[in-house]
């Protein structure tokens, strides 16, 4: 399959629960679809970037604004420097919101 026909996706998010949880969302969504997908998950930003020129084979890339180690604000930046083309999506979660709201908001997903 060529990679025009598949779509490749990279989630970084350095809270395990988080990355399992924004992976399987993306499944579902594109099973539901039918659109052949590719997903690789990374647990901190440094790991992410350390992939170099190879951040440019992703199309869409959904990054947690707060990590630990590098920043998602960062990690955007760095992969602007391999492609202007790679879809960046920003995400974070507050302490305000519980578990539960985010089961809430995710329901019928699972």
């Amino acid at each position: 399959m060529e990679r025009s026909d598949m779509i490749n996706v990279a989630v970084c998010d350095d809270e395990k629960l988080f990355l399992k949880m924004m992976k399987r969302y993306i499944e579902r969504y594109f099973e539901l679809r039918n659109i052949d997908y590719s997903i690789e998950c990374f647990d901190s930003g440094k790991d992410l970037i350390s992939i170099s020129s190879g951040l440019s084979g992703f199309d869409i890339v959904f990054l947690d604004i707060n990590m630990e180690d590098v920043d998602g604000i960062d990690v955007a930046k760095e992969i602007r420097k391999y492609s202007s083309s790679v879809f960046i999506v920003f995400v974070t979660a507050y302490i305000k919101y519980s578990l539960e709201g985010l089961r809430s908001m995710l329901s019928g997903i699972f």
